[in-house]
């Protein structure tokens, strides 16, 4: 797999993944199409462009987009560590493989010494909790 970028081409296929109730039931869905077209427009130059890192997609080499991972800003200056993977792709380690590159790349590429990742994770969601064990992410306490 690799992560790349997200441009407007790949909204039908996000669409496609957040149709799915197990993508859905912890986290927020999409807005509407024309609001998503957009965000992606301005993610792309306001967020990629500017800190050199955000949410990519998870895309399979043969071009099959998997879902997202990547790492945001939040209001304090901490770092976000933030996936999805579409249904048919969970439980299979491909969660974990992402992550791990982007936590590589942000060590490796953006040369952050000391990374603080949190996660904020729906205390029922134990796939994401694992995960983050696995990672050794800190889970925030409140949840959103």
């Amino acid at each position: 797999m690799i992560l790349r970028e997200m441009v407007p081409g790949d909204v039908e296929e996000l669409f496609r993944i957040y149709e799915s109730e197990e993508v859905t039931r912890y986290m927020e869905n999409l807005f509407s199409m024309e609001e998503e077209l957009e965000y992606i427009r301005s993610y792309y130059d306001c967020v990629y462009r500017f800190y050199g890192f955000g949410m990519w997609l998870i895309v399979r080499k043969d071009g099959v987009v998997m879902g997202r991972a990547g790492l945001e800003l939040d209001e304090d200056g901490e770092y976000n560590l933030g996936y999805m993977l579409a249904p048919e792709y969970q439980h299979q380690g491909y969660a974990l493989e992402a992550c791990t590159g982007v936590l590589q790349y942000a060590r490796e590429c953006l040369e952050i010494e000391k990374i603080q990742i949190k996660a904020k994770i729906h205390p029922e969601n134990k796939s994401s909790l694992r995960l983050a064990g696995k990672l050794g992410i800190r889970i925030c306490s409140e949840y959103d």
